[in-house]
């Protein structure tokens, strides 16, 4: 027999082992210490193989052959006997559910409407698997919010909401929204009283879910005009009344916040990653009550200057901290700069020359503005730096303006609606600016007027971008778009869609990024340069 390099020989259908192996399996067996035997294959004629290699050791090629082997002999008795050989993929979760039907919605919590009427709710949490899939929301919340039957209603009701906010043809509340708000307050009802730990986690978060959703619910009482109260139909559509809905979200917003009280009190948010991710989404949203998003009055006014070192303790943990500016987060409103005087950073992700000159414009446009506004009262303000500002805006101001539409043909930003989308915040922002007015009268001022026509321009060219994806690496422009947007469209029939725009935002920048001043000094500086109500 003659044997190659690698230790294994053909031969009449034996198969050569080391002695030590047959020694040990055999215990009667008188062998030579050290010269190989063959041990006869059934079959007659095939090969040989050789476990021991040539130093001694063990011949992994020669038990990989012989594994081969058996696996050509098995296949090939069943050919002949006319079997059918079962193949199967690996790491496939039908494997485990072999021979049986699986639902996979049916493994998430049932609610008692899925009893009467099976896959109501399919689409729904497809869908708030699809929109809330962040980093954090696969690796952190989702494993344990799954198994929670109060806290995955209330994102239930969330994704309904979206659902609805997505209607193009105007917003309607439907009934499976409706039943899904009243399960969830039953929920919260019968686990509040049980006072458990996991239970007031689960309770915050189904209200924390009313409340973002009460702004956009439907309402017996309709208003366009909230100074008034009055019945209105807009476009053709009802608009619910402002001050019913904020009344709805400040009676959610005081239940969560006792809650949140009597959570830190046994020191939850400290033990639990779980409670403390919750918890950083929801001062995220409540932050943006804070700066009058989308309109005034729905809590307590944040001081800009003290606001990162207020809520620092909420975003930096032993978990999670920031240790530098995120670029896909930067916009005219948040340029990563922790010294006002350092140069702003670069937008490395904006490639368009016509984007990147409107958004330098923009950006030392808002800090022309930042500069006014947040400078105390009683403090000398240098004339020269004054004057600089004076020039700044009377220069850029106009130029803004006037930039050129997306629609317009010919023109390197023709078809760019990132552009467009851009283009028409700020020239809202700019009027805001130049009449003092909120940017949400500005925008719904009149049928005729050529703002309105912004307004429902900029949800044109928004749908005409890729939302799916938030603009990928430039997501703090599409922040920075929405945070106006939100504002601006508020009492309109554009709202719902504006606000389902702000919530996704607001859970990609917390669960994906760790640079949560990306989030937060937005904001800041909205609320400090829009007009006063």
């Amino acid at each position: 027999m003659e044997c190659d390099s690698c230790g294994t020989g053909i031969g009449t259908g034996s198969l050569i082992v080391s002695v030590d192996w047959i020694g040990r399996g055999n215990p009667g067996a008188s062998l030579a210490r050290g010269k190989p035997q063959t041990v006869p294959l059934d079959g007659g004629e095939g090969f040989e193989f050789v476990l021991m290699g040539p130093e001694g050791g063990l011949d992994k090629a020669g038990i990989s052959q012989i594994r081969a082997h058996t696996t050509r002999e098995l296949h090939k008795t069943r050919r002949q006997t006319g079997q059918a050989i079962l193949r199967r993929r690996r790491n496939r979760p039908a494997n485990i559910f072999f021979g049986s039907q699986f639902d996979a919605f049916q493994a998430l919590p049932q609610l008692p409407m899925e009893a009467k009427m099976p896959g109501i709710l399919n689409e729904i949490k497809h869908n708030v698997f699809h929109v809330y899939n962040q980093t954090g929301m696969r690796q952190v919340i989702w494993p344990r919010g799954t198994k929670d039957d109060t806290f995955f209603t209330g994102m239930l009701l969330m994704s309904s909401v979206h659902l609805d906010s997505m209607n193009t043809a105007g917003f309607e509340l439907s009934p499976i929204t409706t039943a899904l708000k009243l399960e969830a307050m039953r929920q919260v009802r019968e686990k509040i009283r049980t006072q458990a730990a996991d239970d007031i986690i689960s309770c915050i978060s189904a209200i924390a879910c009313l409340a973002t959703c009460a702004l956009v619910s439907d309402s017996e009482d309709w208003a366009g005009d909230s100074s008034v109260g009055r019945k209105t139909v807009l476009f053709g559509y009802q608009v619910r009344d402002e001050i019913e809905g904020a009344e709805e979200y400040l009676i959610h917003r005081k239940a969560y916040a006792v809650l949140i009280k009597e959570a830190f009190e046994q020191q939850m948010f400290e033990r639990s990653r779980f409670c403390k991710d919750v918890l950083r989404v929801i001062t995220v949203i409540a932050i943006a009550r804070r700066c009058r998003m989308p309109t005034s009055g729905l809590a307590p006014p944040i001081d800009s200057a003290t606001a990162l070192k207020e809520y620092r303790y909420v975003f930096e943990d032993m978990w999670q901290s920031r240790t530098h500016p995120a670029p896909e987060l930067f916009s005219p409103v948040y340029d990563g700069r922790e010294d006002p005087s350092e140069d702003p950073l670069p937008y490395v992700h904006v490639h368009a020359e016509h984007l990147r000159l409107l958004l330098q414009m923009m950006q030392w446009v808002v800090n022309a503005w930042l500069r006014q506004t947040r400078v105390p009262l009683d403090v000398d303000v240098d004339a020269g730096e004054s004057d600089t500002d004076t020039v700044v805006l009377n220069s850029l101001c106009p130029r803004i303006l006037h930039m050129p539409s997306a629609k317009v043909p010919g023109l390197p930003c023709t078809g760019d609606y990132v552009y467009e989308a851009c283009r028409i915040v700020a020239v809202l922002m700019v009027q805001s600016a130049e009449r003092n007015q909120l940017w949400r009268v500005l925008a719904q001022e009149g049928s005729g007027s050529e703002t309105v026509t912004l307004l429902r321009a900029l949800r044109y060219a928004l749908e005409k971008t890729d939302l799916g994806s938030l603009w990928g690496k430039n997501i703090g422009l599409l922040y920075w778009v929405g945070l106006v947007f939100h504002c601006a469209a508020f009492g309109s029939t554009e709202y719902p869609f504006a606000h389902a725009l702000h919530v996704r935002a607001c859970f990609e920048l917390t669960y994906s990024y760790h640079d949560w001043h990306g989030a937060l000094k937005p904001m800041l500086a909205l609320k400090d340069i829009m007009a006063d109500p």
